[in-house]
């Protein structure tokens, strides 16, 4: 059995992280391997620490009778000892500095890094120091957000280069851009939601919590516990649980649920949370006056979080709007198979793969298309209420949907598969050395790579292109080698129309974003626009705003196609032969720092909307253009607000920014 050293999340840190890395680590010593977590979880802000009991310690550091078993070594606080100007708290020296004495003392074999800050970063230096090999995961917010700030970048960037195992659930050629071998890319989406989510899950005595944690007055977690007094389980029970926003749907489960108290419901609403908006969350249900009904309580370590659910008539995840596009809850999972009726937002829905395939409106699950429809999301959560055993019966057909799922997956779990290849990882005997840059992929396997569905739609000439390619066109990096094989395609008069054309074209623009002459482009972008962004007296007043001027983006393009382009790709890359069918498809191709590009179809109206955003034009000269086009003539009233909502969507997706209003432009103006 093998000795493994995990820098990771883990327990008392809350979220999806921490959990994945806590059943990873039991699953390895359940197995008879030996973990040590090195971690900072210790020092997590309150805001989003889990609340441990004694009673927990067996589940903490648990121990098998087969001589595996976690152990966790924390890092310490900050001290007068650890003070340095500028102050900081040196996560990533500490973690690594724990890590390598660890290696060092009990003579780990390998290391498992999950998040890229500061976990990746310490197994990085760990492993140069100990010349024991590390896998990395990263996960949603660090590669969505974290990677795309450019002081942080480049050092991500030599984590995967370092890495003997890189694992991701995004397509594997993001990682070319990087120079990592792609013979060490494990991309795995699924994740296993452990046994212990199950019917037979007892059910979590709510009173009784909240008891033992006012009966603490000391207690840190009692600024997350309120209670208008006992509860009585035998009402209808909607509970929530993870960190509370608007993202999360927080506010409009809240809304929706005050709507149906006014129409006489009666109910309870549980909510098992925290985060920065939790005191926004108090004083709105006090506002809408869903206070004497509502109880809330501190973060649960992830073992009690089975009978949280089982507590519950049903659970809602009611995420939308979240800011990572790849970003994948393993909520609705675990919720299902605990057999508890489901109320789930449209857009996780959208991301649940095999297992959506078998989600019936209604019948194993309630959609809730757009949580802010505080219409749809009331009548649905009026059904669970009014009717507690047709949502007991919707929560059993929601658990066979989910086995339904598990058995079409099949194969090996997900701890049996992390398994093999750390163990794969430990076995190899070469001493690695820390590389600049991997070997460049032989010119063609490349161009298959980065242009997939060409290759395939032009599989009978594609050789012969190839070579007549190569002949006019030196090599440059793999990206701007795409680009240039669509241009020759194109150039040559063969594929002007039809789906060949297309498909070169859309490939050719998704290659385009990743050169790196557009990556420098959108990096100097965002210093500038970091520079010359509004600052918070900008957006003051209403004619603040309104002289704000939006600026879109040099390596943002559109492109429009003839056909539904997505659609004819895909199936082309299932092996299918797509039926081409005219339907005009407008794209805004939208690079992103860290390869994860992203494209966003869009109507008409938004095209002219951005093209209108040159950096001149002020939000209120915008209004008025688009006030005069005919097609809006009958939402002139609305059209200021239309507009402005608009245009912070395009600023979320990263299409445009808002630059600084001038002096001149401040004139009075309407309200928006």
């Amino acid at each position: 059995m093998s000795r493994v050293c995990f820098l990771t999340k883990y327990p008392p840190v809350q979220g999806g992280v921490s959990m994945r890395c806590y059943w990873l680590a039991r699953g390895l010593a359940e197995k008879g391997h030996q973990v040590y977590v090195v971690t900072n979880a210790d020092e997590v802000e309150s805001a989003y620490r889990m609340w441990l009991d004694s009673d927990d310690a067996a589940w903490y550091e648990p121990r098998f009778s087969n001589g595996g078993y976690v152990r966790v070594i924390k890092t310490s606080p900050p001290t007068a000892k650890m003070k340095h100007i500028p102050q900081s708290n040196p996560f990533v020296t500490k973690l690594a500095s724990l890590a390598t004495e660890c290696i060092e003392e009990h003579g780990c074999e390998g290391i498992f890094s999950y998040y890229l800050e500061p976990y990746g970063v310490a197994a990085h230096l760990a492993s140069m120091w100990t010349g024991v090999p590390y896998m990395v995961r990263h996960a949603g917010s660090d590669f969505g957000r974290l990677f795309k700030h450019r002081s942080l970048n480049r050092t991500y960037q030599e984590v995967f280069r370092g890495a003997a195992v890189v694992v991701s659930g995004l397509d594997s050629s993001i990682f070319a851009g990087f120079r990592v071998d792609p013979t060490r890319i494990w991309t795995t989406r699924h994740f296993d939601i452990p046994d212990i989510f199950s019917v037979g899950a007892p059910s979590l005595d709510i009173n009784l919590l909240l008891k033992k944690h006012l009966e603490r007055p000391g207690d840190p977690a009692v600024r997350y516990v309120s209670s208008p007094g006992p509860m009585n389980p035998s009402l209808p029970t909607i509970g929530t649980y993870g960190k509370l926003g608007e993202v999360k749907g927080t506010f409009d489960l809240v809304h929706a649920l005050a709507r149906l108290k006014q129409r006489g419901a009666v109910f309870n609403l549980v909510v098992m949370g925290q985060g920065d908006s939790f005191p926004t969350f108090i004083e709105l249900t006090a506002e809408v006056g869903l206070r004497d009904c509502t109880w809330t309580i501190p973060f649960q370590p992830h073992w009690r979080v089975p009978s949280f659910i089982r507590s519950c008539t049903g659970v809602a995840f009611l995420e939308r709007d979240f800011p990572v596009s790849f970003h994948g809850p393993t909520i609705p999972r675990e919720v299902l198979a605990c057999g508890v009726c489901l109320l789930l937002s449209g857009e996780v829905a959208e991301k649940q793969g095999l297992l959506g395939q078998y989600l019936r409106n209604g019948e194993n699950f309630l959609l809730v298309d757009d949580p802010r429809s505080s219409g749809e999301l009331a009548g649905q959560l009026e059904k669970v209420i009014t009717n507690p055993d047709a949502a007991l019966a919707v929560g059993r057909a929601g658990r066979a949907a989910f086995d339904r799922a598990v058995r079409d997956i099949g194969g090996p779990s997900t701890i049996d598969q992390f398994e093999q290849r750390l163990l794969e990882m430990i076995g190899r005997t070469e001493v690695r050395v820390h590389p600049v840059r991997r070997p460049v992929i032989e010119r063609r396997k490349s161009l298959e790579q980065q242009l997939p569905a060409s290759s395939v739609v032009l599989k009978d000439s594609w050789g012969s292109l190839l070579e007549q390619f190569f002949a006019a066109s030196a090599e440059t990096d793999e990206f701007t080698d795409a680009v240039h094989l669509c241009d020759f395609l194109l150039g040559t008069g063969r594929f002007t129309t039809g789906l060949e054309s297309e498909i070169l074209r859309y490939e050719r623009a998704r290659n385009f974003l990743r050169i790196p002459a557009m990556r420098d482009v959108a990096r100097r972008q965002a210093v500038d626009w970091e520079a010359s962004g509004p600052s918070t007296s900008d957006l003051s007043t209403p004619e603040r705003k309104l002289a704000i001027r939006p600026h879109l983006s040099e390596s943002v393009h559109v492109e429009e196609f003839e056909l539904d382009i997505v659609i004819a790709r895909n199936a082309l890359l299932r092996g299918e032969v797509p039926v081409p069918q005219r339907c005009r498809t407008i794209i805004a191709f939208i690079p992103q720092n860290n390869l994860a590009d992203e494209e966003w179809r869009i109507d008409d109206a938004t095209r002219l909307l951005i093209s209108l955003c040159d950096g001149e034009r002020t939000i209120g000269e915008i209004i008025e253009i688009m006030k005069g086009r005919s097609e809006f003539a009958d939402a002139t009233m609305q059209i200021s607000r239309l507009v402005y909502r608009a245009l912070r969507k395009l600023m979320v997706k990263g299409i445009i920014t808002f630059l600084r209003a001038k002096p001149e432009e401040l004139a009075p103006a309407t309200s928006v």
